[in-house]
């Protein structure tokens, strides 16, 4: 070991670099100007009586004027020296200051510059001494920016003059973040956007606005309402009335500052739906304002929080207008509802029962692999009897299964086929006709399933709602308890109106009870206070709504609620209440 440090050649070397602040305008015109130092010892032996001179009058030359406005400042070994003046004392740091082996320490002091018509920009360099333990001396004259050797060679010669330059430089930076879309009960969206804008210049900003075109942003078919008005913290006032459309602008601009250096934030709150758009949904905002002497400023807004996340004091470099975009999470779901015709009694006395089923993506991706099975000997048990009466029909991207029985074949669909963009909705129409086969059963219910795929794989499903609508509460899920009730139909070869209108239209204009071909009815009407108004034997379905018995025999009767008694010929007899109703 001994004999490696004495092989080993004594370097002493000492480096120095330079930075300035942006000179901050103050109200009499003058500037605050801070500088600071970092001395390096890059050597491979301590230093002793480390110095730094810094003549600031050859930097600011008449008419130019300074004045330090705050004591020297330092870190580490260095030791300041309090009557620094930069001009009759150039030394900032006192006699004692040392350097240990591979230590970087700063200096720091501000000064108040006045240019008096001194057009600038004002370039300064200090110089660097010290000793090593041998007497050797090593000086570096200053570089430009915090590294007192750049490019790491060892050897701090870059020697690049500090510039000042106090001229007005207002400068305005913007950064957007967008939290998390969280789906609300309606199937919307809701997003906050966060903005920060900070103050990069040497100057007061005034008439700071922001600009946010989100019907740009979500553009057709997708919607979008301010959940929540801008907020606006410091020195920043909002535009309660912004809509992101025709009202373009977060801030009041003729309230709005920002002082030299200073950040404050703008939050807005936004629901929005995609209605089948893709996203993600990109967003850029626009800052600007104006410094007191009404020199403009601009930044168009970059991703995250910091406006400028090279930190190099301009917002707006090229890569640093990033777009802000919002994802949606994929959120898969299939709804279905089902309807049923009133069935037709054919002359065999069977009877043709049409269902139409509507399917409907209620998600916000598009569905693959979209299948609908529907298990028809569940709804009509032996000794119930049917068949497929005609093919199944299909609407929109939905492919028919032509092997569909309802027994073996189950699936309605081809599902390698069939796919639902968002928001789409197709039907499924098909006929299924029915023997009872003198069952006592007369109400059938129906329940059909539907099934399909995200893009993600993300599987949804849904059971059969009575009707057309697959989510009545519109809330965006369909398998709620309630929205999945089976669909009924009554089949009976005897079909008794629950009312007509005999009005003379041709629609409902006698009271007809259909299934009457096979046999013979006797039906007696009475009024609400008993009294029978119509009594006919052998009904033949020509009831029209006048009396044929009682005190007003072929008078037409009143508007209203009679009670009906029907007596088969079978031995089968039906009471209940109709209503006549022209």
């Amino acid at each position: 070991s001994s004999v490696l440090n004495a092989e080993m050649p004594v370097v002493t070397q000492i480096g120095l670099a330079k930075a300035v602040s942006a000179p901050l305008l103050q109200p009499d015109g003058s500037y605050l100007v801070t500088y600071t130092l970092n001395v390096a010892n890059l050597g491979n032996v301590p230093l002793t009586g480390v110095q730094v001179e810094d003549d600031l009058a050859a930097a600011f030359p008449a008419p130019a004027t300074f004045t330090i406005i705050s004591g020297v400042v330092f870190t580490g070994t260095l030791v300041a020296n309090a009557g620094y003046n930069g001009t009759t004392d150039k030394a900032l740091l006192a006699p004692e200051s040392t350097l240990e082996i591979g230590a970087t320490h700063t200096i720091a002091f501000t000064l108040n510059l006045k240019p008096h018509g001194a057009p600038g920009p004002f370039y300064n360099t200090a110089i660097a001494t010290g000793k090593g333990p041998d007497g050797t001396e090593t000086k570096d004259t200053s570089t430009a920016g915090t590294k007192p050797d750049p490019d790491d060679d060892g050897n701090p010669g870059e020697e690049i003059p500090t510039p000042v330059d106090p001229q007005p430089n207002p400068v305005i930076g913007i950064a957007k973040a967008a939290g998390t879309p969280v789906r609300q009960a309606d199937g919307s969206y809701r997003v906050t956007y966060t903005f920060v804008v900070r103050n990069y210049g040497n100057t007061p900003l005034a008439n700071v606005q922001v600009t946010d075109n989100l019907a740009r942003t979500f553009a057709a078919p997708a919607t979008f309402k301010i959940a929540t008005a801008p907020a606006a913290t410091g020195t920043l006032v909002a535009n309660a009335a912004f809509n992101g459309a025709n009202n373009v602008n977060l801030l009041n601009g003729a309230q709005s500052t920002l002082a030299v250096g200073e950040a404050d934030t703008i939050s807005v709150t936004v629901d929005f739906k995609a209605n089948g758009a893709d996203g993600p949904f990109l967003n850029t905002a626009l800052a600007t304002a104006t410094s007191p002497d009404n020199i403009p400023t601009k930044d168009t807004s970059t991703l995250g929080t910091n406006p400028d996340p090279n930190d190099n004091g301009t917002p707006d470099d090229p890569n640093e207008n990033v777009p802000t975009p919002v994802e949606l999470p994929e959120h898969p779901v299939i709804g279905i509802a089902k309807a049923v015709a009133e069935p037709v009694l054919l002359d065999d006395g069977s009877l043709e029962v049409t269902y139409t089923i509507k399917v409907k993506n209620l998600g916000n991706v598009s569905l693959s692999a979209v299948q609908v099975t529907d298990s028809l000997p569940a709804t009509f048990p032996e000794p119930v009897t049917f068949n497929l009466s005609g093919p199944v029909v299909t609407t929109g991207s939905l492919l028919a299964n032509a092997s569909f029985d309802g027994v073996g074949n189950r699936e309605l669909l081809v599902d390698s086929g069939s796919t639902l963009a968002p928001e789409d909705s197709a039907t499924i129409t098909f006929t299924v006709r029915v023997w009872l086969n003198r069952t006592e059963q007369t109400e059938f219910f129906n329940s059909a399933i539907a099934r399909a795929e995200g893009p993600a794989g993300g599987k949804t499903t849904d059971v059969s709602m009575v009707g057309t609508n697959p989510d009545p509460n519109e809330n965006g899920d369909p398998t709620e308890n309630g929205e999945n009730v089976p669909t009924p139909v009554i089949l009976d070869p005897l079909i008794i109106p629950k009312g007509y209108s005999p009005n003379g239209d041709g629609v409902h204009d006698t009271f007809y009870i259909r299934g009457l071909t096979r046999l013979t009815a006797d039906v007696l009407i009475y009024n609400r206070w008993g009294n029978l108004v119509y009594e006919q034997r052998n009904y033949q379905n020509n009831w029209n709504g006048h009396s044929n018995t009682g005190l007003r025999v072929n008078s037409e009767l009143p508007d209203g609620t009679y009670y009906y008694i029907i007596k088969l010929n079978d031995n089968r007899k039906f009471a209940g209440y109709l209503t006549l109703a022209r």
